[in-house]
């Protein structure tokens, strides 16, 4: 089967099959004093934060709750990088977390 790359018209990679070239991106949550304060309204807040990733073209791919200094790790599948950090700024600006993004790469194998 062959490879191809493909550039739509705004140049966004796109695959064979039409859509869109994503990228990965880890976002690290703390929350705030707010959110800790209405915790109650997590499973909301995170299906706006699905729904604000998805009307960008994206994806929130996985969302691990995590012990330790963060409070959760996000996956998120972006269109490139100016995405994934609106994405951020968008889900920060409810004031019940933090976060920290940062690109993640799907490599399976270290050889060249």
């Amino acid at each position: 089967m062959k490879s191809f790359i493909l550039v739509d018209r705004f140049g966004m990679i796109v695959d064979t099959d039409g859509r869109a070239s994503t990228e990965t991106y880890s976002s690290l949550v703390r929350h705030t004093g707010k959110g800790v304060q209405h915790v109650d309204e997590s499973p909301d807040r995170l299906d706006d934060a699905r729904d604000a990733a998805e009307s960008m073209e994206g994806e929130l791919a996985e969302f691990p709750l995590t012990m330790g200094r963060y409070d959760a790790v996000v996956i998120m599948e972006m269109p490139d990088a100016e995405t994934a950090t609106r994405a951020g700024i968008t889900i920060a600006g409810a004031g019940a977390v933090r976060t920290e993004t940062l690109w993640a790469s799907r490599r399976t194998s270290t050889a060249s």
